[in-house]
């Protein structure tokens, strides 16, 4: 849980540059993530004897894999996006920084993002 707070608390930091989202920790979450997700809907097949094809599961997980990797570049951009907008209203940089933290933690410190 350690590395899925660590990958959070460094892939909303607004001076990272975009690069750094191609870590072994943000890949990991990644397969992590898919992986719970698409047992999730196993169990819900099995549950509600749904009967999801192989290929329906394959094609869930390419998709969990491309929302997930924009996911992280998108909430990197917000991260930037948000820093700048405090940087352009006379803000200091750690002013700006510490807004920007907390607006993100607002919005994405949930259980549910997890990495």
């Amino acid at each position: 849980m350690e590395s899925l707070t660590n990958t959070y608390f460094t892939t909303i930091n607004p001076l990272l540059p975009y690069s750094q989202l191609v870590t072994k920790d943000v890949i990991c979450s990644i397969i992590l993530h898919t992986i719970l997700y698409v047992c999730v809907i196993y169990i819900l097949d099995k549950l509600f004897k749904i009967k999801i094809s192989k290929g329906v599961y394959c094609n869930v997980m390419y998709f969990l894999v491309v929302v997930m990797s924009l996911g992280y570049i998108g909430r990197l951009a917000r991260s930037k996006s948000i820093y700048q907008y405090y940087i352009a209203r006379g803000l200091s940089r750690e002013q700006s920084f510490q807004k920007t933290i907390d607006i993100m933690h607002f919005g994405y410190y949930r259980f549910y993002f997890l990495g």
